[in-house]
């Protein structure tokens, strides 16, 4: 991990850290879940095996960019090859958006930026617009989605979702289907 962004891409769990957390060695915790179907929000779970779906994302660099891409590979079926899903929104993102668990061509992009606690981060919404005074990122929901939510960009610190991406080892199941 970079102190400036998250560098390397590979394959995550993507774990929210708690307000009020003080390190990154808890036990617990809310994972990043895609949902049953496409089209649906993704979720915040406990970690497998209760786990509604898969909890292996792949973050990938744009090329050229500071942005990333979040997603996953669907299962093929009965001939139909694999699919690629990703985390979506609408373009223009909304206060209160869930992010979905999407298919497409056109992935939504997000900014990977480091938090106040070490190996920590904020996913950080590409609004789609230009913005100024306010910040878009991932945070959870009442209903354990994931959702976009708004951050005044102000002098007092206010809390941001903290995000802690932590490597799927290939001999522990990475698949992402």
């Amino acid at each position: 991990m970079s102190d400036s962004s998250l560098k390397k891409c590979g394959i995550y769990t993507i774990r929210l850290i708690p307000k009020g957390i003080k390190t990154v060695d808890f036990a617990g915790g809310l994972y990043a879940t895609a949902p049953s179907n496409i089209g649906e929000p993704i979720k915040a779970e406990s970690l497998v095996p209760s786990a509604t779906g898969t909890q292996a994302w792949q973050v990938e660099k744009i090329e050229g960019t500071d942005k990333y891409t979040i997603t996953t590979v669907s299962p093929s079926v009965e001939g139909i090859p694999p699919a690629v899903i990703a985390w979506q929104h609408n373009k223009i993102a909304v206060q209160g958006e869930p992010i979905i668990y999407g298919a497409g061509n056109e992935f939504s992009t997000y900014w990977i930026s480091p938090a106040d606690l070490s190996g920590t981060y904020h996913i950080n919404v590409d609004p789609g617009v230009e913005v100024l005074g306010v910040r878009y990122a991932v945070a959870d929901s009442d209903l354990n989605e994931l959702v976009i939510k708004t951050y005044p960009v102000i002098a007092e610190p206010v809390h941001v979702p903290r995000w802690q991406f932590i490597p799927v080892e290939a001999t522990k199941g990475a698949s992402t289907s």
